[in-house]
C-alpha cells in the first residue's frame, strides 16, 4: 500500500523542480491515504501522539545508553534520525492544534494536517542540520541565516507549485 506513494516520484519526467515538489508532497499523500481509508482526524491525532511519544522514548533511551565520546557513526545517525522523528511529530501536532484554534470555522482539518506536517518536516530538518553543524563546531550566524533562507525558499517553492488540494480531495 505504501509503494504507490513512492512510485509517483520515480515515474515522473526528469524535471528537478517537479520532482522536488513531489518529494515534499509525500506528507500530503500519506494524509490522503489515511483519510481515504477511513482514518478520521481524531484517529490521526492519536496515531501521531503515540508515534511521537515512541520517538521521544527512543531518543531518551539513546541518550541514556550511549556515550557520545565513544559512539560510532551508527549511534550518531540513529540519534539524529530519532531526534528528527520526535521533533517532526511534536511540531506537526502543535502546528495542527494551533491552526485548529485559529481557524475553527474556516479551515478544513485535512488540509491543516498536510500544511502542518509539511512545515514540520522543513523546521525539523533545519533544526537537525543546525545541531549537526553545532556538533562539528561549524555552526555560525551565517549558517543559521542560510538555513532559514533555504527553508523559506523550500516553503515558497512548495506553495507556488502545489496543486489545488480541494480538487484533489474530491477525486
Amino acid at each position: 500500500m505504501i509503494f504507490p506513494l513512492f512510485s509517483s516520484i520515480f515515474n515522473r519526467e526528469m524535471n528537478p523542480v517537479r520532482n522536488f515538489y513531489t518529494l515534499f508532497s509525500i506528507g500530503a499523500k500519506v494524509r490522503r491515504l489515511l483519510i481515504s481509508n477511513g482514518v478520521n482526524i481524531k484517529t490521526y491525532n492519536v496515531i501521531m501522539i503515540l508515534a511521537t511519544l515512541l520517538a521521544w522514548l527512543g531518543f531518551f533511551i539513546i541518550i541514556n545508553n550511549f556515550d557520545p565520546y565513544q559512539g560510532q557513526l551508527v549511534v550518531f545517525t540513529l540519534f539524529y534520525f530519532v531526534l528528527f522523528l520526535a521533533v517532526l511529530g511534536t511540531f506537526s501536532l502543535f502546528g495542527f492544534w494551533l491552526r485548529k484554534l485559529w481557524n475553527r470555522k474556516r479551515g478544513i482539518a485535512r488540509i491543516m494536517v498536510g500544511e502542518s506536517f509539511r512545515q514540520a518536516i522543513i523546521f525539523s530538518l533545519a533544526l537537525v542540520i543546525a545541531l549537526i553543524l553545532q556538533a562539528n563546531r561549524l555552526l555560525s550566524w551565517w549558517n543559521i541565516v542560510l538555513l532559514v533562507v533555504i527553508a523559506t525558499i523550500v516553503e515558497f517553492m512548495i506553495l507556488v507549485f502545489r496543486h489545488d488540494e480541494s480538487k484533489q480531495l474530491d477525486n
